[in-house]
């Protein structure tokens, strides 16, 4: 898990989560991590911009995963719609994390599937978003 900690030695000006040298060259080369690599909570307000912003920037630095806690509709939808698919290096670190698991990952099928369903689902949302506590604005 990455920190959003800002370690100015390596990058003055993003955290270590938005840092393509302090994930690629610190972590993936020097330390030589490959598992699987995911952000800290990208709600905390450690992070400049909007939720999904965060998500995009973690991602692009090389996280494999964007780790979103608070699951806010408007905040889970932006991530949907600005994420690219997983990589198949990211899927592979995933998929070698849940070895030896009762988790699987899904066939490609059944994934297909399932992420129909989520853009059903957020279809239906439209542009109705939730207030903080959860009631419909």
């Amino acid at each position: 898990m990455t920190a959003h900690i800002l370690y100015t030695a390596w990058d003055p000006e993003n955290p270590a989560t938005q840092s393509p040298f302090v994930i690629e060259e610190i972590i993936r080369g020097r330390i030589g991590f490959d598992g699987l690599l995911l952000s800290d909570d990208l709600d905390m307000e450690a992070l400049s911009g909007t939720v999904p912003e965060r998500a995009a920037r973690a991602v692009a630095a090389g996280c494999d995963i964007a780790l979103n806690c608070w699951a806010k509709l408007q905040d889970m939808t932006g991530i949907a719609e600005m994420l690219p698919a997983m990589t198949p290096r990211a899927a592979g670190r995933l998929e070698k994390a849940l070895a030896g698991t009762d988790i699987s990952l899904p066939d490609m099928a059944l994934q297909a599937g399932l992420l129909a369903k989520r853009d059903t689902l957020l279809a239906l949302a439209g542009d109705r978003t939730l207030a903080t506590d959860g009631a419909r604005a």
